[in-house]
């Protein structure tokens, strides 16, 4: 048990950001009684590149025996508790993944003036019932400048103004909310 704790507590902190990214990971094994099978269960925690809060907990269930895997996602929203949330691809934009790209290049030339700098944004996004956008987070920024441009200021307003541009996959499904994640090309 102390040897476990240790473990943990060494893994928390040789946790580097990479390009701006954290992530934590942490996975146990577990005896599921009453179905007799060995399990493991992994947490993964992505967190938010301006402020390092956690965005994304994203929690897997996996029977050993049988590879069933589910999957749970939660959205840790404003120092709230995480909501669960209905992850992609259950939500996405009108058009799809080239139009969003199309519409976010646009915006992006009209605002960033700057040179070429060839990088990329992993976003997620929290979108209520109705498809409304309630938050936009960075996960990754890969950008190599050093004019101290806000990149990830830019990009979260460009992703805020895609407002009333998503559309569910399926049209029956009726979850409380709903996670778009992507990654966006930086030119």
């Amino acid at each position: 048990m102390i040897a476990k704790m240790i473990s943990l507590f060494v893994l928390c902190l040789t946790t580097v950001p990479l390009y701006g990214q954290l992530m934590k990971t942490i996975e146990s094994e577990y005896r599921d009684y009453k179905h007799g099978k060995q399990r493991t269960c992994a947490t993964t925690v992505l967190c938010d590149v301006e402020d390092f809060s956690p965005a994304i907990k994203i929690q897997t269930d996996t029977f050993i025996v049988e590879s069933e895997k589910r999957e749970r996602y939660y959205y840790c929203y404003k120092g709230k508790y995480p909501l669960e949330v209905a992850a992609a691809p259950k939500v996405r934009f009108k058009g799809g993944r080239e139009k969003l790209a199309e519409y976010f290049n646009g915006k992006y030339l009209q605002k960033y003036r700057g040179p070429e700098i060839n990088g990329s944004f992993i976003y997620a996004m929290l979108l209520d019932s109705r498809l409304k956008i309630m938050d936009v987070r960075g996960i990754s920024l890969t950008v190599i400048d050093d004019s101290g441009f806000d990149f990830v200021r830019l990009i979260k307003e460009i992703l805020r103004s895609t407002k009333g541009r998503w559309e569910r996959v399926d049209a029956s499904s009726d979850d409380k909310f709903y996670l778009a994640f992507g990654r966006l090309r930086l030119i």
